[in-house]
Protein backbone atom coordinates (compact mmCIF):
# COMPACT_ATOMS: atom_id res chain seq x y z
CA UNK A 1 0.00 0.00 0.00
CA UNK A 2 2.85 2.41 0.21
CA UNK A 3 4.39 1.56 -3.07
CA UNK A 4 0.95 2.45 -4.18
CA UNK A 5 0.48 5.83 -2.17
CA UNK A 6 4.45 6.57 -3.38
CA UNK A 7 2.98 6.28 -6.95
CA UNK A 8 0.20 8.11 -6.36
CA UNK A 9 1.16 10.52 -5.23
CA UNK A 10 4.10 10.93 -7.86
CA UNK A 11 1.62 10.92 -10.08
CA UNK A 12 -0.29 14.04 -8.41
CA UNK A 13 3.02 16.02 -8.38
CA UNK A 14 3.38 15.34 -11.96
CA UNK A 15 -0.21 16.42 -12.70
CA UNK A 16 0.36 19.58 -10.56
CA UNK A 17 3.79 20.01 -12.39
CA UNK A 18 1.99 19.96 -15.71
CA UNK A 19 -1.10 22.18 -14.62
CA UNK A 20 1.43 25.18 -13.25
CA UNK A 21 3.15 24.76 -16.59
CA UNK A 22 -0.13 25.09 -18.53
CA UNK A 23 -0.59 27.76 -16.69
CA UNK A 24 2.24 29.17 -16.50
CA UNK A 25 2.42 29.12 -20.67
CA UNK A 26 -1.23 30.38 -20.24
CA UNK A 27 -0.23 33.45 -18.28
CA UNK A 28 3.17 34.28 -20.25
CA UNK A 29 1.18 34.00 -23.79
CA UNK A 30 -1.07 36.15 -22.52
CA UNK A 31 1.12 38.92 -20.81
CA UNK A 32 3.15 38.60 -24.40
CA UNK A 33 -0.30 39.54 -26.07
CA UNK A 34 -0.71 42.29 -23.89
CA UNK A 35 2.41 43.91 -24.34
CA UNK A 36 1.65 43.21 -28.35
CA UNK A 37 -1.44 45.42 -28.16
CA UNK A 38 0.35 48.09 -25.95
CA UNK A 39 3.04 48.72 -28.33
CA UNK A 40 0.24 48.59 -31.06
CA UNK A 41 -1.72 51.17 -29.30
CA UNK A 42 1.21 53.54 -29.36
CA UNK A 43 2.18 52.79 -32.78
CA UNK A 44 -1.17 53.31 -33.92
CA UNK A 45 -1.40 56.58 -31.57
CA UNK A 46 2.33 57.81 -33.45
CA UNK A 47 1.04 57.24 -36.63
CA UNK A 48 -2.71 58.81 -36.50
CA UNK A 49 -0.24 61.76 -35.16
CA UNK A 50 2.17 62.14 -38.06
CA UNK A 51 -1.42 62.40 -40.43
CA UNK A 52 -2.66 65.41 -41.20
CA UNK A 53 -6.31 66.14 -39.71
CA UNK A 54 -8.01 65.91 -43.56
CA UNK A 55 -7.08 62.29 -43.37
CA UNK A 56 -8.56 61.39 -39.77
CA UNK A 57 -11.19 62.86 -39.31
CA UNK A 58 -14.48 61.24 -38.28
CA UNK A 59 -12.05 58.65 -38.99
CA UNK A 60 -12.14 56.38 -35.69
CA UNK A 61 -10.57 52.43 -36.15
CA UNK A 62 -7.32 51.50 -36.47
CA UNK A 63 -7.91 50.35 -39.80
CA UNK A 64 -8.83 53.41 -40.98
CA UNK A 65 -6.10 54.95 -39.70
CA UNK A 66 -3.97 52.45 -41.80
CA UNK A 67 -5.73 52.91 -44.70
CA UNK A 68 -5.47 56.56 -44.48
CA UNK A 69 -1.95 56.68 -44.21
CA UNK A 70 -1.24 54.70 -46.99
CA UNK A 71 -3.28 57.27 -48.90
CA UNK A 72 -1.18 60.10 -47.37
CA UNK A 73 1.76 58.40 -48.30
CA UNK A 74 0.43 58.23 -51.78
CA UNK A 75 -0.13 61.85 -52.20
CA UNK A 76 3.28 62.74 -51.13
CA UNK A 77 5.24 60.73 -53.09
CA UNK A 78 2.71 62.07 -56.42
CA UNK A 79 3.64 65.51 -54.87
CA UNK A 80 7.35 64.86 -54.98
CA UNK A 81 7.23 63.92 -58.56
CA UNK A 82 5.26 66.84 -59.86
CA UNK A 83 8.14 68.84 -58.06
CA UNK A 84 10.85 66.53 -59.47
CA UNK A 85 9.28 67.36 -62.52
CA UNK A 86 8.66 70.93 -62.05
CA UNK A 87 12.26 71.36 -60.97
CA UNK A 88 13.84 69.33 -63.83
CA UNK A 89 11.42 71.43 -66.62
CA UNK A 90 12.99 74.82 -64.52
CA UNK A 91 16.51 73.75 -64.93
CA UNK A 92 15.60 73.06 -68.75
CA UNK A 93 14.21 76.82 -69.60
CA UNK A 94 17.05 78.12 -67.24
CA UNK A 95 19.69 76.35 -69.67
CA UNK A 96 22.36 75.43 -66.73
CA UNK A 97 24.07 72.57 -66.79
CA UNK A 98 24.17 70.81 -63.40
CA UNK A 99 27.27 71.33 -60.95
CA UNK A 100 29.17 68.16 -60.01
CA UNK A 101 27.72 67.30 -56.56
CA UNK A 102 31.46 66.40 -55.42
CA UNK A 103 32.41 70.11 -55.52
CA UNK A 104 31.91 71.96 -52.13
CA UNK A 105 28.58 72.88 -51.35
CA UNK A 106 29.79 75.99 -48.83
CA UNK A 107 32.32 77.44 -51.00
CA UNK A 108 31.25 81.34 -50.78
CA UNK A 109 33.08 81.85 -54.25
CA UNK A 110 29.95 79.82 -55.63
CA UNK A 111 27.39 82.76 -54.19
CA UNK A 112 29.02 85.50 -55.73
CA UNK A 113 27.34 87.52 -58.62
CA UNK A 114 29.66 87.52 -61.71
CA UNK A 115 32.31 89.53 -61.54
CA UNK A 116 34.88 91.26 -64.41
CA UNK A 117 38.38 92.62 -64.25
CA UNK A 118 39.59 94.95 -66.48
CA UNK A 119 43.08 95.78 -66.34
CA UNK A 120 45.71 97.77 -69.18
CA UNK A 121 47.86 94.83 -71.04
CA UNK A 122 50.65 95.35 -73.44
CA UNK A 123 48.80 97.40 -76.33
CA UNK A 124 45.49 96.44 -75.26
CA UNK A 125 43.33 95.16 -72.02
CA UNK A 126 43.51 91.84 -69.94
CA UNK A 127 39.97 91.08 -69.01
CA UNK A 128 38.86 88.57 -66.08
CA UNK A 129 35.70 87.15 -65.52
CA UNK A 130 34.64 85.11 -63.04
CA UNK A 131 31.00 83.26 -62.53
CA UNK A 132 29.21 80.47 -60.66
CA UNK A 133 26.45 78.26 -62.78
CA UNK A 134 24.40 77.89 -59.46
CA UNK A 135 24.21 81.89 -59.27
CA UNK A 136 23.45 83.10 -62.78
CA UNK A 137 24.76 82.13 -66.94
CA UNK A 138 27.39 84.54 -67.29
CA UNK A 139 26.72 86.60 -70.47
CA UNK A 140 30.10 86.00 -72.39
CA UNK A 141 28.63 87.28 -75.47
CA UNK A 142 27.89 90.68 -74.02
CA UNK A 143 31.56 91.02 -73.35
CA UNK A 144 33.10 90.01 -76.58
CA UNK A 145 30.63 92.48 -78.27
CA UNK A 146 31.98 95.21 -76.05
CA UNK A 147 35.55 94.24 -77.10
CA UNK A 148 34.49 94.41 -80.78
CA UNK A 149 32.75 97.83 -80.39
CA UNK A 150 35.49 99.47 -78.34
CA UNK A 151 37.69 98.87 -81.17
CA UNK A 152 39.35 95.33 -78.93
CA UNK A 153 40.34 91.82 -81.07
CA UNK A 154 40.45 88.92 -78.71
CA UNK A 155 44.06 87.31 -79.05
CA UNK A 156 44.07 84.74 -76.60
CA UNK A 157 41.68 83.28 -73.82
CA UNK A 158 41.98 80.56 -71.02
CA UNK A 159 39.28 79.42 -69.01
CA UNK A 160 39.27 77.15 -65.69
CA UNK A 161 37.31 75.70 -63.55
CA UNK A 162 38.10 76.54 -59.88
CA UNK A 163 35.88 76.69 -56.66
CA UNK A 164 33.21 76.12 -58.22
CA UNK A 165 33.38 79.14 -60.20
CA UNK A 166 34.63 79.74 -64.19
CA UNK A 167 37.00 82.03 -64.37
CA UNK A 168 38.01 83.49 -68.01
CA UNK A 169 40.78 85.25 -69.12
CA UNK A 170 40.72 87.05 -71.85
CA UNK A 171 44.01 88.80 -73.64
CA UNK A 172 43.00 92.04 -76.37
CA UNK A 173 44.81 94.29 -78.46
CA UNK A 174 43.38 97.22 -79.93
CA UNK A 175 42.19 97.01 -83.41
CA UNK A 176 42.00 100.24 -84.16
CA UNK A 177 44.30 103.65 -83.30
CA UNK A 178 42.14 104.38 -79.78
CA UNK A 179 43.88 105.56 -76.75
CA UNK A 180 42.53 103.08 -73.50
CA UNK A 181 42.88 104.40 -70.09
CA UNK A 182 45.25 103.03 -67.71
CA UNK A 183 42.86 102.59 -65.23
CA UNK A 184 42.01 99.26 -63.34
CA UNK A 185 38.40 98.64 -63.20
CA UNK A 186 36.18 96.38 -61.20
CA UNK A 187 32.62 95.93 -63.13
CA UNK A 188 29.74 93.95 -61.65
CA UNK A 189 27.33 92.48 -64.93
CA UNK A 190 23.77 91.99 -64.07
CA UNK A 191 22.09 89.13 -66.25
CA UNK A 192 19.09 91.55 -66.94
CA UNK A 193 19.98 91.70 -70.85
CA UNK A 194 20.06 88.08 -71.09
Amino acid sequence: MRKASKHHKVVEEKEDYKLAMDENKKWMHKETERQRRQEMGKLCTNLRSLLPLEYIKGKRSTSDHVHEAINYINHLENKVKQLQAKRDELLKESNLSRIDPDENENCRATHLPPLVFVHPFLGGLEIMCSYSLRKSVFPMSRLLDILHKEGLNVVSTTSIRRDGRFIHTIQSEIAKKKKLQPVTQHVVLSNQDE
